[in-house]
């Protein structure tokens, strides 16, 4: 017996897949005997179905981390803009160097974002974290560089 045109085993295997959506508790041999599908070929689209999943799950993770990217660069970039407001007006000379380097440290840690992705060290995320907060509506109206840092 010959091999199944593409477009049968794609109808079997959304058989295969409608079937466990509506039974997901039954096991192997009971939906093998319901189905009436022979073994080889049940875990053969099985197999199918799984590497589907996995190919729908790498699209999702990957869109989910370009997005954690995306969130963590605006993060960098506020961070930035504090820094420098307090790099170039503070007149305190500590908060002028502690602001220029945590410039430096932004910096470098964008461009480790952008070589490796939003999987980079945990610290980047606690300041993620920390500028989100600090980005909400203060109670007081005084301007951000004022503030201290």
């Amino acid at each position: 017996m010959g091999r199944a045109p593409n477009h049968t085993v794609r109808a079997e295997i959304n058989r295969i897949r409608r079937y466990f959506e509506q039974n997901p508790t039954k096991s192997d041999p009971i939906a093998m005997q319901e189905l009436e599908i022979k073994r080889r070929t049940y875990y053969m689209y099985k197999a199918a179905i799984r590497e589907q999943d996995r190919d729908a799950w790498k699209e999702m993770a990957k869109e989910t981390l370009e997005e954690r990217s995306k969130k963590i660069m605006d993060a960098i970039e506020f961070a930035n803009k504090i820094d420098r407001e307090v790099a170039e007006e503070s007149e305190d000379d500590r908060a002028r160097v502690q602001a220029a380097n945590q410039l430096i440290q932004n910096n470098v840690w964008a461009m480790q974002l952008l070589e490796r992705g939003p999987r980079i060290m945990p610290k980047l995320e606690e300041k993620t974290k920390v500028i989100q907060i600090q980005h909400e509506p203060a109670e007081n109206k005084e301007p951000i560089r004022d503030q201290t840092v």
